[in-house]
């Protein structure tokens, strides 16, 4: 893009002004960050009123940074489910007698890692609750409201979002340095 916008041909001029508008929307991607870049897409979404987009995007990135800063591979689903049951561990408060990974009791490894997970996950339960109401919209939204009975209007959905991506900020940004830490 930089090189189209570069060139002085006259014919190539009406594009100048659209490029840069281009430029100014895609700046803050990296490409190469999946937490930063996950979360500059959700407040995208969210400027552009794509709120389950962005709901939907807010969840995954969560899952995500939680297994970049542990070190675990996102993509490795078997670790993304043990993330899901060791954010649920943390946010509910679930004795450890009663910890699940999915459906299935944890294997004596799977709970050894679910300790650490469960560990590091603790200073970050403020951040970790909110997915509750992340999940709870999303499902909400994703169902037609028929997975809960709640009249939530468009504006308060708006609202909730915003909140949430102001509040998880900081959580994303710490995040990302504890994952570039494991790199």
């Amino acid at each position: 893009m930089d090189d189209v916008r570069g060139l002085e041909i006259e014919k190539f001029k009406p594009l100048g002004v659209l490029l840069d508008k281009i430029h100014d929307k895609i700046s803050e991607f990296e490409g190469q960050n999946i937490i930063m870049d996950t979360f500059v897409a959700t407040k995208w979404c969210a400027e552009h009123q794509l709120v389950q987009q962005a709901f939907t995007l807010l969840q995954e990135n969560m899952l995500t940074a939680v297994c970049l800063a542990n070190g675990l591979d996102p993509h490795d689903k078997e670790k993304r489910n043990m993330v899901s049951s060791c954010i649920n561990i943390v946010s509910k408060k679930i004795d450890q007698s009663q910890w699940h990974v999915g459906s299935k009791e944890p294997t004596e490894s799977q709970r050894k890692e679910m300790e650490g997970i469960v560990s590091f996950l603790e200073q970050y339960v403020e951040h970790i609750k909110k997915l509750d109401l992340i999940n709870q919209r999303r499902n909400n939204i994703n169902h037609a409201e028929m997975a809960h009975k709640e009249d939530i209007h468009y504006d308060q959905l708006s609202k909730e979002l915003t909140d949430l991506i102001d509040n998880l900020a900081p959580f994303f940004d710490e995040m990302n340095v504890l994952a570039r830490q494991k790199l």
